[in-house]
């Protein structure tokens, strides 16, 4: 009997180390592979984090930079501090299909079936070779819509969830979720809104590509991926200045001003206390680091055709939102992405959208005592880029 006892206390006891920290995410992200740790408690707490820069022959070769950090993965986790066994995976952009459907309901046929039907037919493949999931919008009050369901579909082909699988298990460890950027962007923000929550449009610029999420609190709204982001703004700096691409990008950090038409407006901080405490006035340190690169006596780039480009394409989906939702308006944008860094072009979109902007720092909720392992990221700085990876952390575990 003593035995028995002790034998489920001590699995009790395994039990607790177990769950005490959250499942060991990985993004795999254009320009970094993000592994990030937190407690389960709340707040939560850093248990360990790790980034590892993309090398730049890569940035132009999402095969080979895909392969390059499923290689690196178990590296990159050996020489970090991280606990436990469990991983969750975050599927990349580039390798996810996102799209608004309107299926019309029909007797005897359930919306999962509808859906296997209609998004293979749009990508022209079999159902079997894709992971199908899909987020039914709520309260739709477009006219016309009664028989009519509004739902965001996200496709992933099936091979590319077998390589992170496998890359997982090389890394010993067991593969317990697959999440979509959008679901986990949504879920860093989770717990953290007002008792009255406020449609905010979440911008999550990074350098190959912009995520527009659209939500009210917890409850996904509308969500697209626009293949614009700070790589075009480089490439017309580039271009227009005949740097090669690293200088350029120095330089278009460097610019306080992105078009020849004015002072931009200010980013509005975050109130100090508020619900959502981690959107804060990190601007000033953001721009410091921006401001690291060359200062030329003259700045000449002008920057406003990709701009305006990336500012039509988030336009173009607040009206479908408004289409959807005739008597909402968004009450604030929300910037988050490595690009979110850059004050100017946080700025520049705000004023352009005309709307209220904030940026976040999805860390500052993480509590820290300083002494955490973290490699290659500093959190004494702002990082709005690891907004999808702390999302990972704090997502349910899927499989």
């Amino acid at each position: 009997m003593g035995l028995n006892v002790l034998n489920k206390a001590s699995r009790t006891a395994m039990n607790l180390a177990r769950i005490a920290h959250a499942p060991i995410a990985v993004d795999f992200g254009v320009t970094a592979l993000k592994v990030l740790q937190v407690s389960t408690a709340e707040p939560p707490a850093l248990v360990a984090a790790s980034m590892l820069p993309t090398p730049d022959p890569l940035l132009y070769d999402p095969a080979k930079r895909f392969a390059f950090q499923l290689e690196q993965l178990p590296k990159v986790l050996k020489r970090s501090g991280f606990r436990g066994k469990r991983a969750v995976c975050v599927i990349p952009a580039d390798r996810t299909f996102c799209k608004h459907l309107q299926l019309t309901r029909s007797d005897g046929v359930n919306l999962r079936d509808l859906i296997h039907s209609a998004v293979p037919a749009e990508l022209g493949c079999p159902a079997s070779a894709l992971v199908l999931r899909h987020i039914e919008v709520k309260g739709v009050e477009r006219p016309g819509q009664a028989n009519r369901n509004e739902v965001i579909c996200l496709a992933t082909p099936r091979e590319i969830v077998n390589r992170l699988m496998q890359a997982v298990r090389s890394a010993r460890l067991e593969s317990v979720g697959m999440h979509d950027e959008f679901t986990c962007m949504l879920n860093a923000f989770s717990g953290m809104g007002s008792e009255q929550p406020q449609t905010t449009l979440y911008l999550d610029i990074g350098w190959a590509r912009t995520r527009v999420i659209i939500a009210s609190g917890k409850e996904l709204l509308f969500a697209r991926c626009t293949e614009i982001g700070g790589r075009h703004l480089d490439e017309a700096v580039a271009h227009q200045l005949k740097y090669e691409l690293p200088l350029a990008r120095q330089e278009r950090l460097a610019m306080e001003h992105l078009t020849p038409d004015g002072v931009e407006p200010s980013v509005t901080p975050a109130p100090e206390g508020a619900g959502m405490a981690m959107l804060n006035a990190a601007m000033r340190k953001a721009d410091g680091e921006a401001k690291s690169g060359p200062a030329p006596a003259a700045r000449r780039a002008d920057l406003s055709e990709p701009l305006d480009i990336l500012k039509d394409e988030i336009a173009a989906c607040l009206r479908y939102f408004e289409s959807l939702f005739p008597s909402r308006r968004v009450d604030r944008a929300v910037f988050l992405g490595g690009e979110a860094r850059h004050r100017a072009l946080c700025q520049h979109l705000a004023k352009a959208l005309r709307v209220a902007g904030q940026v976040a720092d999805p860390m500052a909720r993480v509590a820290r005592t300083g002494n955490e392992p973290t490699n290659g990221v500093d959190f004494h700085h702002p990082q709005p880029g690891w907004a999808i990876v702390l999302g990972a952390c704090l997502s349910q575990t899927d499989l």
